[in-house]
Formats: structure tokens, sequence, C-alpha cells
């Protein structure tokens, strides 16, 4: 992502959800979880995993925990 242009051109934006995405990331890494990037693009296991990754997001901007 390092390469690529800022979201809706700003910098600061862009970083947050990089950092966002990378909180996520680890979390679902260290609890064995699927990321989407490992999946078969369109597979009913991506979708899974995509919806379970946006649910997770929502969960760390709300400031809630994974009770699963």
């Amino acid at each position: 992502m390092d390469s690529e242009l800022p979201l809706f051109g700003d910098a600061d934006l862009s970083a947050k959800a990089s950092a966002l995405a990378q909180t996520v990331i680890s979390i679902r890494s260290a609890q064995g979880k699927s990321l989407p990037r490992d999946l078969l693009l369109g597979s009913l296991e991506w979708e899974t995993a995509a919806l379970e990754f946006v649910r997770d997001v929502e969960r760390v901007l709300a400031g809630e925990s994974d009770q699963t």
C-alpha cells in the first residue's frame, strides 16, 4: 500500500485507515481466522471472511472486543 495514492487525497486519513486495517489483520491472524486476501476472490469462503473482516473493523472502531 505504500505506493498507492492517499485515500481521497488525504494522507492522514489514509494512514489511519491503513493502521486500522493492519490492526484487524493482526487480531484476526492471532485468532487463526481467515483473511479475505488469502482466499479465492468471490468464493463463499472469501465472502464470509470479507463480511467478518468488516464486522471486526466495526468492533475496533466502536471499541468493542470480540466475544467469540
